[in-house]
């Protein structure tokens, strides 16, 4: 495996990885951040969420993952929107993973 620098967060991914599951009508990619991609910091981070009847995000709860990448996820998170009428509550995880050279 790769064991050198990471320049930049040029090659770095984060994904939802139940998306194809969830009736997602907005996803907002969240940002990988700067000290945890120079850090070689990777991590799933499950998360469990709470819609209004309107779909919209009201509470997001961490269920694990690098503290480094969890606000991040969060704040993504509170951005998504799910189709009106979803289950109340939700759960998934983003991947965060470098691609390096």
């Amino acid at each position: 495996s790769y064991k050198g620098p990471v320049a930049s967060t040029v090659g770095a991914q984060v994904r939802l990885l139940d998306a194809n599951k969830l009736p997602l009508i907005r996803y907002v990619a969240p940002e990988y951040p700067p000290a945890a991609a120079a850090a070689r910091i990777q991590d799933r981070v499950p998360l469990e969420l709470e819609l209004a009847p309107s779909g919209k995000v009201v509470d997001v709860i961490v269920l694990g993952g690098d503290e480094a990448l969890r606000a991040s996820a969060v704040a993504a998170a509170r951005q998504w929107e799910f189709k009106p009428g979803s289950q109340r509550f939700q759960q998934m995880t983003l991947d965060f993973f470098l691609q390096c050279p």
